[in-house]
C-alpha cells in the first residue's frame, strides 16, 4: 500500500475509533504482505538445485 493511499483512507475517519479501525486494517495488510515476502524468500533460498557441488 502506498503512503498516499494510506493517508487518503485515514482522512475518511471522523473520530478516533474510525481512525484506529483504519490503522488496524492498514497494519494487517502490511503484515500479511511482509509474511508473504518472507515466505517467498525462504522458499527461494531453500529450493534444491541440480548444480554440482565443487570440492
Amino acid at each position: 500500500m502506498t503512503a498516499d493511499l494510506a493517508i487518503s483512507l485515514l482522512r475518511r475517519g471522523s473520530n478516533g475509533s474510525q481512525i484506529l479501525s483504519i490503522l488496524d486494517s492498514i497494519a494487517n495488510d502490511e503484515a500479511d504482505a511482509n509474511i508473504a515476502d518472507a515466505a517467498a524468500h525462504y522458499a527461494a533460498i531453500s529450493a534444491p538445485t541440480a548444480d554440482p557441488i565443487q570440492f
